[in-house]
């Protein structure tokens, strides 16, 4: 319908803004960096992210339907944010290796802005989940208002940051103006139909990327080889997987979000 349609028209305005200032105040060369970075996030986005928007909507529709579906979206949310959280870190450890890979060493800076707009990735699939409540009550309406205010937001935050952190600054204000609009389509979506979600563990997984990134990168300085970064990428997304896995579900959450997981696919695989 038109708020949809004016949704999508937002969502591509505030998804632009982030390369109208870097232009406006760099010019052309630092928008060829951050562009270099944008296509390594391409990844996430054709990979994952896409993928999961075309099931996501039928399937939030038939957990709707079902007696406990407010228990099921509050367990697959953390393992949903986890999934696109390790990815994105994946992506990014190992962006400095794969633009070193495909370009000239003019363009390598360009990895520095892949871990803010791949987490924006992932920010944008909290909010897809987040608006499961809204749509659920046939309030879509609510979504015109909620992503203005992510454009305003927006555009305020590459006002600040772009002129500071150049294409840094771009990135995170792009990472934080998703952040933004998971957040409100949370707190009014809890409004019209509260859902039982586990905000503390997606918010110690979100943080825990962040952390683990920069520390992991920051320790890979003192050593100059490609097979040391590589190893010691490996070694790291191991065990942030393990702990994650292990700390963030009990036994008895794992076995019921496998069988969520595997009934969203079969239900969407029989069309």
């Amino acid at each position: 319908g038109i708020p949809s349609m004016v949704g999508i028209l937002l969502l591509v305005s505030f998804d632009m803004i982030d390369r109208f200032f870097l232009n406006y105040y760099f010019g052309l060369s630092d928008l060829g960096l951050y562009s270099i970075g944008r296509k390594v996030v391409a990844i996430i986005s054709m990979a994952l992210v896409a993928p999961f928007m075309g099931i996501w909507a039928p399937s939030m529709y038939r957990i709707a339907n079902l007696d406990n579906h407010k228990e099921i979206f509050a367990r697959i949310l953390p393992l949903i944010i986890f999934l696109f959280s390790f990815s994105s870190l994946t992506v990014s450890l190992f962006s400095p290796e794969i633009i070193r890979l495909l370009t000239t060493p003019i363009f390598y800076d360009s990895y520095r802005v892949v871990i803010w707009l791949s987490m924006a990735q992932t920010a944008y699939v909290i909010s897809a989940i987040m608006a499961s409540g809204i749509n659920i009550v046939g309030k879509s309406e609510f979504g015109i208002p909620l992503n203005i205010g992510t454009l305003i937001f927006g555009i305020i935050s590459n006002f600040i940051l772009v002129p500071r952190f150049g294409i840094v600054g771009a990135a995170s204000a792009t990472c934080m103006t998703f952040m933004f609009q998971a957040g409100i389509y949370y707190i009014v979506a809890q409004k019209l139909y509260y859902m039982p979600y586990h905000i503390v563990k997606t918010i110690v997984i979100l943080c825990a990327t962040f952390i683990i990134y920069f520390i992991t990168s920051l320790f890979k300085t003192i050593f100059i080889t490609i097979l040391s970064h590589i190893f010691i990428n490996i070694i790291v997304l191991f065990l942030f997987a393990l702990i994650a896995y292990r700390q963030l579900m009990h036994y008895t959450e794992r076995q019921k979000i496998k069988d969520y997981i595997y009934l969203i696919f079969k239900n969407n695989m029989s069309f």
